[in-house]
């Protein structure tokens, strides 16, 4: 919900490693029942909307650390199959430093260089509402709050202004409640990676 894909898909040629692919390319449903899925979108969908009732169809929150093990397999082997510089991005949100450490050790052992890039949001509540009612992937609002209550922030990243506060209300899917824009200015900082 801050923008870390749209980061991702602006740094053109860029190899991208993201948790989310997995699902988006139909984890471990047959691949029969994915094209199905692909099929049936709505008239005129977009790939990315394809991929993202995809994504939907099979998201499991068990299947998350096979998501995760594909991701850093992948990034694994640009990086340490690299025979000439190239960049890879990994598109994942990370809330403390240990969840990346294994980029970070990769990168090091290849002799590349790393950047860590954190957008950041409004913190406490409307932080929480505002990433849960931008993300593509309806990730709920108490999995955003549970987030950015252990959240630490990388004194070595590069901080990136997150997408623009919604404008009117954000709604609270879990609990139905709206926040206005006034609660907006007792918010404080967060960062997403």
């Amino acid at each position: 919900g801050e923008g870390v894909a749209a980061v991702a898909a602006g740094a053109g040629g860029a190899h991208v490693c993201s948790a989310d692919a997995f699902f988006e390319t139909g984890a471990a449903l047959p691949r029969r029942k994915r094209r199905e899925l692909r099929a049936t979108a709505e008239p005129g969908a977009s790939a990315r909307e394809r991929r993202l009732r995809v994504y939907r169809a099979c998201f499991s929150s068990a299947l998350v650390p096979h998501a995760h093990a594909r991701c850093r397999a992948r990034f694994d082997a640009l990086v340490g199959g690299a025979r000439e510089p190239l960049l890879v991005l990994v598109d994942n949100t990370h809330s403390q430093r240990c969840e990346y450490n294994h980029y970070v050790r990769v990168a090091s052992r290849a002799r590349c260089a790393l950047l860590v890039l954190e957008l950041r949001t409004a913190g406490g509540e409307v932080g929480a509402l505002e990433v849960g009612a931008r993300s593509a992937h309806a990730v709920p609002t108490r999995t955003v709050r549970a987030m950015l209550a252990r959240w630490q922030t990388d004194p070595l990243a590069v901080l990136l202004r997150a997408s623009p506060p919604l404008l009117g209300g954000v709604h609270d899917a879990d609990s139905g409640a709206v926040s206005g824009d006034d609660a907006a200015s007792a918010a404080g900082a967060a960062t997403h990676r």
